[in-house]
C-alpha cells in the first residue's frame, strides 16, 4: 500500500527516465513508533493550530470556504 502509493506519486510529478523511474525505483519504507516526546509536541501544536483556524474569519481562510 505504501509503495504503490509511492510510485502513484512519483509517475505523478513525472519521473520515468533512464536512472529512475516510478517503474523501478528502489522504495524503502521504515517506519517505526513515534516519540512520546515528539508525540506531545505535535499535540500541542496541533491545538494552537486548530484555536485559530476556529478564530480566523473564511477571508483569511478561502481553503474554509463553502463551494458553490
Amino acid at each position: 500500500m505504501i509503495e504503490s502509493a509511492t510510485r502513484e506519486a512519483i509517475k505523478d510529478i513525472g519521473y520515468d527516465q533512464e536512472g529512475f523511474s516510478w517503474k523501478t525505483a528502489d522504495i524503502e519504507i521504515l517506519l517505526h513508533a513515534q516519540s512520546a516526546d515528539i508525540a506531545v509536541g505535535v499535540d500541542a501544536a496541533g491545538n494552537k493550530m486548530r484555536a485559530r483556524a476556529t478564530r480566523a474569519s473564511c477571508s483569511a481562510m478561502p481553503a474554509a470556504r463553502p463551494r458553490r
